[in-house]
């Protein structure tokens, strides 16, 4: 948590290009994409879902106390906003993923 709130209190005084930037973003978002997949490449399924769950709920706490020391606010509201959009996408995703099954299987 110290070299989280560390990162978030650190000002950068050297410019940043926004190429470097946007690589940057691409490869968090990679690393971000794998941390919910990985599970079930190296466990069984009922195992992964669990690993998964737990981790990218963890993962969505600590985001929404990154973002309320970022703006200042309270952290348990913060946090349970973002487990709640957290949540809200992986329904919209399922929902999606149903939807598409239903409309293209005949």
């Amino acid at each position: 948590m110290g070299g989280l709130l560390l990162a978030l209190e650190h000002v950068s005084e050297t410019s940043q290009y926004p190429l470097e930037q946007a690589l940057w973003m691409l490869l968090a978002d990679f690393l971000a994409a794998a941390v919910p997949i990985s599970p079930f490449v190296f466990l069984p399924i009922l195992q992964a879902r669990i690993v998964s769950g737990v981790v990218t709920l963890t993962l969505l706490v600590g985001l929404g106390v990154g973002r309320a020391q970022i703006a200042k606010r309270n952290a348990i509201r913060t946090v349970i906003e973002t487990v709640s959009i957290g949540i809200a996408a992986a329904l919209a995703g399922v929902a999606i993923s149903v939807l598409v099954d239903y409309l293209f299987t005949p």
